[in-house]
């Protein structure tokens, strides 16, 4: 089953009081952040809408999809909030190609000569997670930020809480892992996936990109 999801994040959601990140509306016509509501469902037994208590159907996690952009910004930024400083634009004919290093870790590479833009209203850098076979989901941007602090904080190796479990990121290996609730410790024997980061939109079109955050991004 495809979900189609309401994509006008005009409304406060009841779970995190900020302007709502790729919004699910459920049976009961009650919307939320599409990471709040699918981390109560996660956690919560027997999984229930925040506010009237009606069931919270799991076909609404089944392959959802919107209409949106892939580089679509948190929308409690105003166009100056966004980080300052000079980013980096590839020319326009530019791709990334994906590739290992000795130490099998991946690294994207463009194939034309960098030009810096000095625009601060543009200067965003996205961070994305392995979806399978050199296809990727980009992260929440608001979990974007959340990396973006601890990597200007120097903390290569962190816990940090998505959709009601924890995962350990480790920006030197730029792998992710989930992690059990009891003890911390990885589960899955270990299974990771590779992390990337980019320093533009640019960069970031030219990937093999699925959507944002388990959500299928369309374009009508």
């Amino acid at each position: 089953m495809n979900t189609t999801m309401n994509s006008q994040p005009s409304d406060e959601c009841a779970i995190c009081y900020q302007k709502m990140v790729l919004p699910l509306m459920l049976t009961c016509n009650h919307s939320f952040c599409f990471l709040c509501i699918k981390g109560v469902h996660e956690t919560m037994n027997p999984p229930l809408c925040p506010m009237c208590r009606d069931d919270i159907s799991p076909d609404l996690f089944k392959k959802p999809r919107q209409v949106g952009k892939i580089d679509m910004k948190d929308p409690e930024d105003s166009p100056r909030r966004q980080s300052a400083g000079p980013t980096v634009k590839q020319d326009p004919g530019s791709h990334v190609q994906i590739t290992r290093d000795a130490q099998g870790n991946i690294v994207a590479q463009t194939s034309s000569t960098p030009v810096v833009k000095t625009d601060p209203d543009q200067a965003k850098s996205y961070w994305l997670y392995q979806s399978g076979s050199d296809r990727w989901w980009r992260f929440d941007p608001r979990c974007e930020k959340d990396l973006d602090e601890k990597r200007a904080a120097g903390e290569r190796q962190f816990d940090m809480m998505i959709v009601g479990h924890s995962y350990r990121i480790d920006l030197d290996r730029m792998t992710q892992m989930r992690l059990d609730r009891l003890g911390g410790q990885p589960i899955g024997n270990g299974r990771h996936r590779e992390l990337l980061h980019v320093e533009s939109v640019e960069e970031l079109k030219a990937l093999d990109v699925r959507g944002i955050a388990g959500v299928i991004l369309t374009t009508n």
